[in-house]
């Protein structure tokens, strides 16, 4: 468990992305899933998101918010939300991302210590 614990604090303090490598993978693929889709602006925050099924999502980037529901489920962007995102200059994904999925969060959880034990023999065990 110590070396466990260890091996992933370690990942965690040289990842230098946003996101894990996992979750980094997700959206690079969303994104590129993403390109391929037409989205149609409503206002600054809203806009309808036409896959390439030629289905129709309602995405609010205000409220972090889609009509697939993925958005506010997950509180980690959808394609749809991603695709909107995109016709955004100056917006990031990484905005609309929870901070439980961000790296910083991983490198919190691995902040601690798990303490060799040594070997049984050497125990200070109540009788």
């Amino acid at each position: 468990m110590q070396l466990w614990f260890h091996e992933r604090s370690e990942i965690a303090s040289s990842t230098r992305t946003p996101l894990p490598k996992k979750r980094e993978g997700v959206l690079i693929q969303m994104q590129r899933e993403a390109f391929r889709m037409k989205v149609n602006p409503s206002c600054p925050y809203e806009f309808e998101v036409i896959d390439f099924h030629s289905r129709s999502y309602v995405v609010n980037l205000k409220d972090k918010t889609c009509t697939c529901c993925e958005f506010q489920l997950d509180q980690f962007v959808c394609v749809h939300a991603v695709a909107a995102i995109g016709r955004r200059p100056g917006l990031s994904c990484y905005d609309f991302i929870s901070p439980f999925y961000k790296i910083e969060a991983l490198v919190c959880t691995y902040a601690g210590i798990i303490h060799p034990i040594g070997d049984v023999s050497s125990w200070d065990v109540p009788q």
